[in-house]
C-alpha cells in the first residue's frame, strides 16, 4: 500500500511539474511573440518612413538645381517611385513575416523540447524516488519482521531457559 500512494504521489509530482511547464512555455511563446510583433512593427514604420524620407531626400536635391527638375521627376517618376516602392515594402514586409514566422517556429520547437526534457527528468526523479521509497519500505519491513520474530520467539525461549 505505501508503494501506491508514492506511486500516486509522484504521478502528482509529475503532473504538477507537466503543468508549470506548460505554463512557462505558453508564457515564453506569448512573450517571444509580443516581441517580435514589436520588433516588426518598428523595423517596417522605420523602413517605410527611410524609404520615403530617403525618396524625398533624392527628389529635393536634384530639385534644388533647378526647380523645374523637381517638378519633371515628381511628375514623371512619382508613379514609377511609388509602385516600386511599394513592391519593396510589400517585399522586405513578406520577408521580415518570414523570418518572423521561422523564429516563431524555431521559438516554439525549443520550448517543446525543453518541456518534454523536463517531464522526462520529473519522471525519472518520480520513478527514482518511488524505487527509493519502495526499497526503504522492503528493508524496514523485513527489520520489523525480524525484531518482532526475535522478541516474540527467541527471547521467551532464552528467558525460559534462564529461568528453569
Amino acid at each position: 500500500m505505501p508503494e501506491s500512494n508514492s506511486s500516486s504521489t509522484g504521478m502528482s509530482i509529475l503532473v504538477v511539474a507537466a503543468t508549470a511547464a506548460v505554463v512557462v512555455a505558453v508564457k515564453v511563446v506569448v512573450v517571444v511573440v509580443v516581441v517580435v510583433v514589436v520588433v516588426v512593427v518598428v523595423v517596417v514604420v522605420v523602413v517605410v518612413v527611410g524609404e520615403e524620407e530617403e525618396e524625398v531626400a533624392v527628389i529635393l536635391a536634384q530639385g534644388w538645381s533647378c526647380p523645374c527638375l523637381l517638378l519633371l521627376y515628381s511628375s514623371i517618376n512619382s508613379k514609377a517611385l511609388r509602385v516600386s516602392s511599394g513592391f519593396q515594402i510589400f517585399y522586405r514586409i513578406f520577408t521580415i513575416l518570414v523570418v518572423v514566422v521561422v523564429l516563431v517556429v524555431v521559438v516554439v520547437v525549443v520550448v517543446v523540447v525543453v518541456v518534454v526534457v523536463v517531464v522526462v527528468v520529473v519522471v525519472v526523479v518520480v520513478v527514482v524516488v518511488v524505487v527509493v521509497v519502495a526499497v526503504v519500505v522492503v528493508v524496514l519491513v523485513v527489520v520489523v519482521v525480524v525484531v518482532v520474530k526475535s522478541i516474540f520467539f527467541v527471547l521467551p525461549s532464552a528467558s525460559s531457559t534462564n529461568m528453569h
